[in-house]
């Protein structure tokens, strides 16, 4: 018996996530106890076949002027709005999450912000760094990184698995 997971997009695109996709069913055959012989081996699929290899995704820039933010997302990246009104969540075919949150900020600075972050139990390792030339706060949580900003009156939370690859490394504020 053999199962495979539900995937995702086309077979190129989770051969390219995963690193596997296909079987090659006569070349696995195996003798039985009647002595049946294995199947010859069939034809040698190139590494490169066009077909397995990486293929661009369309890049299209996702603009919240509400929440005052916008990105390059590929087709790979869905953006899905919280109904709390302040935060974006990304997710990708393979279930990782990127949320962008966006707060007004009057009144508030990162001295504030850091000492939130500091009461909370979930957050560990703040420092001190820029983030798209301002002034910002990086952390890491339980549930990744993080970044907090203050832009232009607005307080943006940033969060990811990896907050230095894409889509993040083209977010831009409006």
């Amino acid at each position: 018996v053999l199962a495979r997971k539900s995937w995702i997009g086309t077979v190129a695109e989770n051969v390219w996530a995963h690193g596997t996709g296909a079987i090659n069913i006569d070349a696995c055959r195996v003798g039985d106890s009647k002595n049946v012989p294995a199947s010859p081996r069939g034809p040698e699929v190139p590494s490169q076949s066009p077909a397995l290899r990486p293929q661009p995704h369309p890049i299209q820039v996702y603009q919240n002027p509400t929440l005052g933010f916008q990105m390059q997302i590929s087709d790979l990246w869905q953006a899905n709005n919280n109904s709390d009104g302040h935060t974006i969540v990304f997710t990708n075919a393979q279930g990782v999450n990127i949320s962008v949150q966006s707060y007004n900020a009057a009144g508030q600075s990162l001295d504030l912000v850091q000492t939130q972050l500091e009461g909370s139990p979930s957050v560990s390792r703040i420092s001190r760094v820029t983030f798209k030339g301002q002034p910002a706060l990086s952390f890491s949580s339980t549930s990744g990184q993080g970044i907090a900003v203050i832009y232009n009156n607005k307080l943006f939370y940033i969060m990811g698995p990896n907050l230095n690859s894409e889509p993040v490394n083209t977010f831009s504020f409006l």
